[in-house]
């Protein structure tokens, strides 16, 4: 892999990379609105970062919070997730991490892992609004 310094270059820009397009998403919810973001009446759910945005204070992980807090989206989110061969940890009530493996992931897991998570949301967000 090149040693230590290569390595934790690569996990840099492939969680950077995941960063910038779950910033991106249309699902974003900037990290100041986290305890405050109840919804409107197109966009049901929502989703922000709560890992520290400075890469020197987080590992290769980022931490997603599924708003509106305290509606168990996370496991519906998690399953969908899941169903698609994206894996990431929970740490309940509302969180998933994602940690792009700088051994193992390309920049098109990355993508791939946005994408689905898009499509996850999506879904989810289209039964909502349904109700």
């Amino acid at each position: 892999a090149g040693g230590m310094l290569p390595l934790r270059a690569r996990s840099l820009r492939l969680t950077g990379l995941l960063e910038v397009l779950l910033q991106r998403s249309k699902f974003w919810i900037s990290p100041e609105l986290v305890y405050t973001w109840t919804g409107d009446e197109n966009l049901r759910v929502g989703m922000s970062v709560i890992t520290p945005e400075n890469p020197e204070e987080r590992g290769s992980q980022l931490s997603l919070v599924f708003l509106p807090l305290g509606q168990g989206l996370m496991p519906r989110v998690q399953d969908g997730l899941q169903a698609h061969g994206v894996i990431g940890d929970t740490r309940k009530p509302d969180v998933i991490r994602l940690a792009p493996c700088a051994l193992y992931n390309t920049w098109e897991d990355v993508e791939r892992a946005i994408q689905v998570l898009e499509e996850v949301l999506g879904a989810l967000n289209l039964e909502l609004v349904g109700r």
